[in-house]
């Protein structure tokens, strides 16, 4: 996690809590698997792109569920 003085600020405006509450609410999701349609690469795919969601979030300091 990137600490800095200038994102200490940041993160303690009340414009910036909510932009992150906006930003969180279009973090991606990864379907259910289903075996019939077998949307394997779908799966995958959502799934790494959750990863760099995530991983752009650490960078504001926030904690991600990994």
């Amino acid at each position: 996690m990137i600490k800095s003085e200038y994102l200490i600020a940041l993160r303690s405006t009340a414009e910036f809590q909510a932009l992150l509450a906006q930003i969180k609410k279009h973090r991606p999701t990864i379907p259910v698997y289903d075996a019939q349609s077998d949307n394997t690469e779908e799966w995958k795919a959502n799934s790494y792109t959750q990863r760099g969601f995530d991983l752009c979030l650490t960078y504001f300091g926030e904690k991600t569920d990994e």
